[in-house]
């Protein structure tokens, strides 16, 4: 019993060693960890307020943990002597750590000397910083007053929105010194500096800052001014109130402004477009063709390549200088479209008038039972050409007429050949009903012949006419005014005949000269 109660005694007490030997090697793990990592800490040489910050942190947690770590490294060394007194398991490895940690002890005891030194290098870089803040800020005020807008450039949209991008970028270049300056004098106070003095931040922070809000009352207003102009001029040309209302509204807006590069050109600009705006009535193009926006845009030096699809207001703003100069063209311009316009309507009715317009035709039958085509409604017809004759001289008297003038030309021989062949036609088919009764029947045999020519060329004319009525066609019919003039003739020589025949048979028997030419007809014919 004896002898097992040793034994258990003793593995008990081999048990403990292991453990008390596995803690001592865990203790000299975070010991020798912490000695590097404070080491480092230790070694670190800041040059700047936020890198000494940092540092006196670490340094500061350093301290206080090494305090800690004190206490550490005592049971540590109580655990080797335990474990030596017992014999177990060889000694410690720990001459490293040892030696570590009198370096850390001899670095914690200097500590304050290095930061003071460090404190001493950050100070005279800080007054070397101070320096050359100093004439980088000299340097900038330097360019400032020599390149600050002074309002030259405004006229050109384009430029003006450069400038204000330019003034965007000065102001931003001033915000980040003031940060920087601010820096500087923080940085000073905690190393025990003198306030740095930096009066010209204040003296032109006012200057930059006034100069930003002036251009920036005109970023506004060019803003607004871009979502108007860039309207398609077709779309607003009836709207032309719109922009006087917003030229209204800015010029009540610049009342009480204190006066300025800005204010002044604004007033300029402003007033510029309320007396020229009115003027772009005369350009709105209602009744423009291509050729007349051509001429437009010649006249107000528009850049090449702008079509009338692709106008917008401020193709006409920029030249409302040289349309208020050059309205008298313009009117005039605007004038002769509105005739050629006119003219143009009325040739698009005779044209119109020329393809629809056609004879009212009627089908009878002559003496012999033959069918014959006539046509009726004469006086419509002659009518409708008499007026577009009318017309057509009226055109003539414009003095836009020119332009039409080979239309006009094709148009008046058309017309005239219709009023005389219409009057001639009316009158052939007049004398034919009344003689084809009489010459169809075998009545004066000598002037048959003569009569039946007329009658065939009679017929064959108004049968053209029935297969095509249309009215314009008529003028083409070749020889037309010759044929109609021969027709005429003959008519009118087989009635002096047939006068001549009646009139001898009234000198025979007197008596007839009291009865009408178509009762005397009928007598004879029954004789």
């Amino acid at each position: 019993v004896k002898t097992t109660i040793e034994e258990l005694l003793k593995e008990f007490e081999n048990a403990l060693c292991r453990s008390l030997r596995k803690s001592a090697l865990a203790d000299i793990e975070v010991l020798g960890e912490f000695v590097k990592k404070s080491l480092e800490a230790l070694s670190a040489m800041p040059e700047s307020v936020e890198e000494m910050a940092a540092a006196t942190a670490r340094w500061n947690e350093v301290s206080v943990e090494c305090t800690v770590k004190r206490e550490l490294k005592i049971r540590m060394e109580e655990k080797g002597r335990l474990l030596r007194q017992q014999n177990f398991g060889g000694l410690l490895d720990t001459a490293q750590l040892m030696k570590n940690w009198e370096e850390l002890e001899l670095r914690m005891s200097a500590h304050e000397k290095n930061v003071e030194e460090q404190k001493e290098k950050i100070r005279s870089l800080l007054e070397s910083k101070t320096k050359e803040f100093k004439i980088e800020l000299e340097k900038f005020i330097s360019r400032w007053k020599g390149m600050k807008p002074d309002g030259s450039g405004m006229g050109d949209r384009n430029r003006a929105l450069e400038i204000i991008k330019e003034i965007h970028n000065w102001s931003d270049e001033f915000q980040e010194l003031k940060k920087k300056a601010a820096k500087i004098k923080t940085e000073c106070v905690h190393f025990g500096l003198s306030d740095p003095n930096f009066p010209e931040i204040e003296e032109w922070d006012e200057d930059i800052s006034t100069t930003m809000a002036s251009w920036g009352f005109y970023e506004e207003y060019l803003n607004e001014m871009s979502s108007l102009i860039e309207e398609d001029w077709m779309a607003i040309r009836e709207r032309l109130y719109v922009m006087e209302d917003f030229l209204t509204k800015w010029s009540e807006r610049i009342k009480g402004r204190a006066i300025d590069a800005v204010v002044r050109h604004l007033h300029s600009e402003i007033e510029r477009l309320r007396k020229n705006v009115p003027f772009m009535k005369f350009v709105k193009g209602d009744s423009f063709t291509q050729e007349h926006w051509s001429a437009l845009f010649k006249m107000l030096n528009f850049p090449k390549g702008v079509n009338r699809a692709e106008l917008k207001l401020f193709h006409f703003l920029d030249a409302s200088d040289i349309l208020v100069k050059r309205v008298n063209d313009i009117q005039e311009l605007q004038a002769r479209a509105a005739a050629e316009r006119t003219i143009q309507d009325a040739f698009d009715e005779i044209v119109k008038w020329g393809i629809d317009a056609t004879f009212n035709i009627l089908e009878q039958v002559d003496c012999n039972g033959k069918r014959v085509i006539l046509i009726k409604d004469w006086k419509d017809i002659q009518t409708q050409v008499g007026d577009f004759q009318s017309v057509l001289q009226a055109m003539k008297d414009s003095p836009y007429f020119q332009k039409f003038a080979t239309q006009a030309e094709e148009w008046d021989r058309i017309f005239t050949v219709l009023a005389n062949s219409l009057n001639d036609l009316q009158s052939i088919q007049r004398k034919w009903l009344y003689l084809e009764p009489i010459f169809g029947r075998g009545a004066l045999p000598q002037e048959q012949s003569r009569f039946l020519k007329v009658d065939e060329d009679f017929r064959r004319l108004l049968g053209d006419v029935e297969i095509n009525p249309n009215v314009k066609a008529l003028a083409d019919v070749t020889d037309l005014e010759e044929r109609l003039k021969f027709q005429i003739g003959q008519l009118e020589r087989c009635q002096k005949c047939l006068s001549d025949f009646l009139e001898e048979k009234r000198s025979k028997f007197p008596r007839f000269y009291f009865i009408g030419d178509d009762d005397l007809l009928e007598i004879l014919g029954q004789s």
